[in-house]
């Protein structure tokens, strides 16, 4: 699995177009909030790292009208400093993981008439930086509403979702954020197929406004990250879910985001938003 997100991350640099980005604009907020923000370009002690989400999870429950689903999920991010579509060429696959994060989360949902999903949850879990003392556990909770219809050939996704999480570090003052993200997606389905299931692709867009932005990274060029982020892009996987060697075979994808002094190009796994 990491040999896969590894791989993938390489073809999600975009002809390294984050390459001729400056600090300041390629920077979202520091590697600790990852695990909430997904895959991306964070800072760490005033560094910049390429962080990607392996979104894991396992449904013990559906959601339906009449019952309430519960749900873990397992997100894993790994970092990596300065790399490059070239190492993969060069040396095959980084040597070493220089930021790990692991925050499992439980996860309720029940659905409502006219297609609406309603669902929560809260998140605990631990962050390390391999090569300094930046150690930091992570709390996080949200609530979420979405919308599933389908129009024509297209099955269209609506969500809206408020978000707090704080991180508690060793070695400086703790921090937290509260964002408010919503975001529309059209899938369409591929004449491919998968295991029996339609390959799909999706376009979306999304747009978060920070209510309580994250602080600024120590020795940071930057001030602090942009209020109000847009993104727009696009991603491919299939139908539903399909698995290889029973695990979840994650979404792949990547969008654009910018904003106030904010331009960068995001890879995606799992769902956008």
């Amino acid at each position: 699995m990491l040999t896969l997100a590894a791989a993938c991350a390489a073809a999600g640099e975009t002809a390294r177009a984050a390459s001729s980005l400056n600090r300041a604009e390629q920077t979202i907020a520091n590697f600790s909030f990852a695990t909430q923000l997904g895959s991306g370009i964070y800072a760490i002690n005033g560094r910049t790292v390429q962080i990607y989400r392996l979104p894991f999870s396992w449904e013990i429950r559906a959601a339906t009208e009449d019952q309430t689903g519960v749900a873990i999920l397992l997100p894993v991010t790994l970092g990596f400093y300065d790399f490059k579509v070239e190492d993969v060429l060069h040396t095959q696959l980084p040597r070493s993981i220089d930021t790990l994060s692991f925050a499992p989360a439980l996860e309720v949902s029940r659905l409502l008439r006219h297609d609406w999903r309603i669902s929560s949850f809260v998140q605990a879990g631990i962050g390390k930086e391999r090569t300094s003392t930046a150690e930091v556990v992570i709390y996080a909770a949200a609530l979420r509403a979405e919308r599933n219809i389908e129009v024509r050939r297209f099955r269209l996704r609506y969500s809206a979702e408020l978000l707090y999480a704080k991180t508690i570090y060793k070695d400086r003052p703790d921090d937290s954020m509260l964002r408010f993200q919503h975001g529309l997606e059209a899938r369409s389905n591929l004449a491919q197929r998968f295991q029996g299931v339609p390959f799909d692709y999706g376009v979306y867009a999304l747009n978060e406004w920070y209510l309580k932005r994250p602080a600024p990274t120590l020795t940071s060029v930057t001030t602090s990250i942009a209020p109000r982020q847009w993104e727009l892009g696009v991603t491919f996987g299939t139908e539903r879910t399909t698995h290889i060697w029973k695990l979840p075979l994650p979404r792949v994808g990547f969008g654009y985001r910018f904003g106030d002094g904010l331009s960068i190009f995001r890879l995606v796994f799992g769902a956008p938003f």
